[in-house]
């Protein structure tokens, strides 16, 4: 089952890739500040979490880390406003599975999270 956690501040963008992602048949839950996100991590268990790097309360590096840290890693795709050449190192360096700027082609996203998690599926199997 391919679950995705997305936190996204800005609630506009948050209800569109909800919805992408509902109709291409993934089972998602949203939030948008990094304290709920960290909550969700454990009671919704997802395998996948597209996140935002400026969130309110934890960073998104910060949810990378923690992501990172479970016994059953969640892969994580980070979303940035700007790219910041330091700043994606260090996300791929912390194990980042992507790492996506705004503004972004919807269904590139989609594309992208379909072929981590498919990658991910075959490590499990």
């Amino acid at each position: 089952m391919k679950k995705l956690l997305i936190v996204e501040q800005e609630a506009v963008i948050l209800e569109i890739l909800n919805q992408r992602f509902l109709a291409d048949g993934w089972t998602t839950a949203c939030c948008s500040d990094g304290k709920t996100a960290m909550e969700l991590m454990d009671s919704f268990q997802p395998n996948l979490m597209l996140t935002n790097i400026l969130i309110p309360f934890y960073s998104g590096i910060e949810l990378l880390q923690a992501a990172r840290a479970k016994s059953t890693p969640i892969e994580v795709v980070m979303l940035a406003l700007l790219i910041d050449d330091a700043v994606k190192k260090q996300c791929f360096e912390m194990g980042a599975a992507a790492y996506l700027t705004k503004p972004f082609d919807l269904e590139i996203v989609l594309q992208e999270l379909n072929k981590i998690a498919q990658t991910k599926q075959s490590v499990l199997h």
